[in-house]
């Protein structure tokens, strides 16, 4: 099940890594390098790349962090297994279907959840990590049963379905459909600059996990969340988040990148699969 070997992976970098590492930018590079050793391993590439995988290890800072990326790698292939099993098994009338997904999500949590986060082209591997990175950090973070999965080479599968115009406003109204359905009432957000950083970089996997000012992309995102919390100044707490699709690890002109390219022939295609995840804050002590 691809829900449990994300959780799998994401228990595994959380207890690899010292206790004293908290912050989500270690958190995330450790998990894409995990996931980018696995996929060069599964597709014969290792060899040609290992300057690249190389850089993106340095990027961590830290030894231990180098050789707890290189644990992870067998669980990443696990979670990379599963990803291509659930598109393999998807049936697009269903899990392709907004309607269908946001009344299945919110039979199980109405009336549970205080507000809803969308985050554009978050993939599992950042799943894995908001998961490790809330356990580190005073959260709870669940995994739910749904799996959305877009039809290939449909990456805007739900701005077809939920409105049209500017990235910000479609994603608005899938956010704003999920807190009607689950009772939330207007305290839903969304964050497309998760997928602007997939851009900007032109790609390249070091720039993207470097981000723009030396901040990494996952790490704005903790932020917004922490933000989110903050703001609304409710304890306990419970955010759904989610996405609208992944994004793909891809060889262009001999560089590794990332983001919507590559199709069947990616290095690593994660795309597709977008997860919910039900994160929790009961305590009311702020970090």
């Amino acid at each position: 099940m691809l829900q449990e070997a994300v959780r799998s992976f994401g228990l595994k970098l959380d207890n690899l890594l010292h206790r004293g590492i908290t912050d989500p930018k270690t958190f995330h590079i450790m998990a894409f390098t995990a996931f980018l050793d696995a996929s060069l391993s599964l597709k014969g590439r290792r060899r040609l790349y290992e300057g690249v995988l190389e850089k993106v290890k340095d990027l961590t800072g830290h030894t231990g962090a180098r050789i707890a990326a290189t644990r992870l790698v067998p669980y990443a292939s696990a979670v990379i297994e599963e990803v291509k099993r659930e598109v393999k098994g998807a049936s697009i009338a269903e899990e392709g279907s907004t309607a269908w997904v946001i009344r299945d999500v919110a039979s199980s949590i109405k009336r549970e959840v205080d507000g809803v986060f969308v985050i554009d082209a978050f993939s599992v591997i950042e799943f894995a990590t908001l998961l490790a990175t809330c356990r580190r950090n005073g959260f709870m973070c669940e995994l739910r049963r749904q799996v959305f999965v877009n039809p290939p080479g449909k990456t805007d599968f739900v701005k077809r379905q939920v409105g049209k115009g500017q990235v910000r406003g479609w994603l608005r109204d899938y956010a704003s459909k999920l807190a009607e359905e689950v009772e939330c009432g207007r305290n839903y957000e969304v964050y497309p600059l998760f997928d602007e950083a997939l851009h900007w970089t032109v790609g390249d996997v070091v720039c993207f996990l470097e981000g723009e000012g030396g901040r990494n992309p996952f790490e704005l995102v903790w932020e917004q969340i922490l933000n989110f919390f903050h703001r609304l100044d409710v304890v306990p707490f419970t955010l759904l988040v989610t996405s609208d699709h992944g994004y793909n690890i891809f060889e262009e002109n001999g560089i590794l990148s990332v983001g919507h390219g590559g199709g069947e022939h990616a290095l690593l295609g994660l795309d597709r699969v977008a997860l919910f995840a039900v994160l929790k804050k009961r305590s009311g002590v702020w970090l």
